[in-house]
């Protein structure tokens, strides 16, 4: 029998909701072709889990709160950095409209 204890945690982000759970791994299942999987915290969104960080007993809920937090402003929320550049067809002709 297991010893792991699956677990919730419900954050709001720059006002969106996050919910992620706690998934106890596998071992690797050769007759299905299937690799090991360490325990991990999934983001559930829309009927679905996506994988986000590996799941460690030593974190506390606060290391856990800080931890799903840094990833979801990492992944899950557009964060633009910079500008995306107009394609160089584009800017050609601006430069030829100029000058």
């Amino acid at each position: 029998m297991s010893s792991f204890k699956s677990q919730q945690c419900r954050l709001t982000i720059r006002e969106r909701s996050f919910h992620f759970v706690s998934y106890e791994g596998r071992p690797a299942n050769v007759a299905k072709n299937e690799i090991a999987m360490p325990s991990m915290w999934y983001m559930m969104a829309a009927g679905r889990r996506f994988p986000t960080i590996v799941c460690s007993p030593e974190h506390t809920v606060a290391d856990v709160e800080r931890i799903l937090t840094s990833w979801a402003l990492a992944n899950a929320i557009a964060q633009p950095i910079a500008p995306i550049p107009a394609p160089v067809a584009v800017r050609a002709a601006k430069k030829r409209a100029v000058g």
